[in-house]
């Protein structure tokens, strides 16, 4: 890479909430980038645990340390980035890992491209502290090559993965398009992504590195923030999703997506949340009846929706993960 004098400067924006036991792992996949020239910005959201000492124990200059109450992932991140400085920013979960050569290669793909492109790269799921013993670079999750942003959205006919880690963006292209929006807590990046997509002329993909993405055996889809707020969250967020992605491509693919994402909402909002069920049953009335497919999942979760219905199939699921996993 260039010299310090002639590299663009890349901010790495990290929000913080109770990732004590990750945080430090995040971090030095950060400090470990052969590329140099970049600022990790941390934003402490009102942890109680022990990620401060945790934090503040690294001495690298390159690390920038804030504190805030906690006000959600939305906020933290927004301040992180008030605070930040770079041309590049690249927004980063806490407990995730990004390979070495992620950022060299992002800044490569986009140098001279200007302010309306983006880099993605490969990624993977990984739970718990189990990384995949290999990466399949053919696998189907995602476009190995540039694309624009509806050849992406549109890659697996469902709403694509938008997860923070993937992306470099230019700083420009967020003052254009705004930050993250603080109403919204749960699937905060789909509406963030799918905004900023309409402002986008092509996608750069970076062969070099790949982020792994963390989930927790107890974190299912199961039992993610299912509050009431939370599925507010969501609902609000696909209604925002939805207009941004029509006003890119007013098609019926677009559509079945929006469809396939509102019905994600439904089953993770039933039967705890049977009056914002309700409310996402009657956003599906404006699509096509057919284009409403619900998840399918195992041998005896198929069979019961197909004798019984989703709702009856959905209710036996999340009895069964709660049991499985002690879930309140």
């Amino acid at each position: 890479m260039d010299s310090l004098s002639t590299s663009p400067l890349v901010s790495v924006i990290v929000s913080c909430y109770n990732a004590e036991k990750y945080i430090a792992q995040t971090i030095n996949s950060l400090l470990e980038q052969s590329y140099f020239n970049l600022e990790i910005v941390i934003v402490n959201d009102g942890s109680t645990d022990n990620s401060e000492v945790i934090i503040t124990s690294f001495s690298d200059n390159r690390i920038n340390y804030y504190c805030q109450s906690n006000k959600g992932q939305c906020s933290a991140l927004n301040h992180g980035f008030s605070k930040s400085t770079g041309s590049y920013i690249k927004f980063y979960d806490a407990d995730d890992i990004l390979h070495p050569e992620v950022i060299e290669g992002q800044v490569a793909a986009l140098q001279g491209m200007g302010d309306d492109c983006m880099s993605f790269i490969e990624w993977r799921r990984f739970y718990n502290d189990t990384l995949p013993a290999t990466i399949d670079l053919n696998d189907p999750h995602t476009i190995h090559k540039d694309c624009t942003p509806i050849e992406y959205i549109t890659l697996r006919e469902k709403p694509p993965m938008y997860q923070c880690g993937l992306w470099l963006i230019p700083r420009n292209l967020l003052n254009k398009t705004g930050l993250w929006d603080e109403r919204l807590s749960l699937i905060n990046d789909t509406e963030f992504f799918s905004r900023i997509m309409r402002q986008v002329r092509i996608l750069k993909f970076s062969e070099k590195g790949y982020t792994f993405y963390r989930t927790n055996a107890t974190e299912t889809s199961l039992s993610k923030d299912l509050s009431k707020k939370g599925i507010r969250s969501a609902i609000l967020s696909i209604d925002l999703t939805a207009k941004w992605l029509l006003s890119i491509e007013n098609s019926e693919r677009i559509k079945k997506i929006i469809v396939k994402a509102y019905v994600m909402v439904l089953e993770w909002a039933f039967p705890k949340q049977v009056v914002l069920a309700k409310v996402v049953e009657r956003r599906l009335l404006q699509y096509p009846k057919e284009y409403v497919v619900h998840t399918k999942s195992g041998k005896i979760y198929n069979l019961v929706m197909k004798l019984f219905g989703w709702k009856t199939a959905n209710r036996m699921a999340k009895y069964y993960y709660r049991k499985k996993y002690k879930i309140g």
